[in-house]
């Protein structure tokens, strides 16, 4: 058997259901697809061709043997992280993937990673606070509360969080665009793949809903 070929299965056994409900469908699988063959995999219904494919693949978790497409082995393949990253302002979201093969889906919320406030920035916050607290009549307590939660905030995006109800304009905080949590907005942005030793990159580019800015 050539470990050079592109697809190379060895000692493959694949089962669904647990216990009493456990059915095997593949049994001690060992083939390999050569660069530029075509081959066509039958059998009857329920013997197992979807599975074997769908392993080959990647769209499922190879549970028992060896399955190296272009190299790599699928069984076990590792932990995967996903880096978006916002080339401009150099923010980035990581996002980290069970250590399985198979196809993952993820939904972003537009949203980076949290870097926790400089200490200037804190100090602009306390500042903040100070000069509301010594100016606001009726809602001395509500500020304290809310100053409270920003101190005992153990990361950037429990710190944007407390300060949430101050970034309207209206409350005077004077606290800007840079104490929000970091969204992205339209633009184009880099995903970095990573699994196994490998990565690859790619681009994502979202556009401006015209529905949002449509005349009312």
């Amino acid at each position: 058997m050539s470990a050079s070929a592109p697809v190379v299965v060895r000692n493959l056994n694949h089962a669904y259901g647990k216990g009493s409900l456990r059915k095997q469908v593949l049994f001690d699988i060992t083939t390999e697809i050569p660069a530029g063959e075509i081959v066509i995999v039958t059998g009857p219904s329920g013997s197992g061709k979807t599975t074997l494919l769908t392993l080959i693949g990647a769209l499922r978790s190879a549970q028992e043997g060896s399955v190296r497409v272009l190299g790599e082995e699928l069984c076990g393949a590792g932990p995967a992280t996903l880096e978006i990253r916002d080339p401009v302002r150099g923010r980035v979201r990581t996002v980290s993937f069970d250590a399985e093969a198979g196809l993952h889906r993820y939904r972003w919320d537009l949203q980076f990673d949290a870097e926790p406030f400089t200490a200037e920035q804190v100090a602009r916050v306390e500042a903040a606070f100070e000069r509301m607290m010594a100016e606001a009549e009726g809602f001395g307590a509500q500020l304290r509360r809310m100053r409270d939660r920003f101190r005992a905030a153990q990361t950037g995006e429990d710190q944007r969080a407390a300060l949430r109800p101050l970034l309207d304009p209206e409350t005077g905080s004077g606290l800007g665009e840079e104490f929000a949590p970091p969204v992205a907005g339209p633009g184009t942005y880099t995903l970095r793949l990573i699994a196994g030793g490998a990565s690859s990159v790619s681009s994502l580019t979202v556009r401006a809903d015209p529905l949002l800015n449509a005349p009312r």
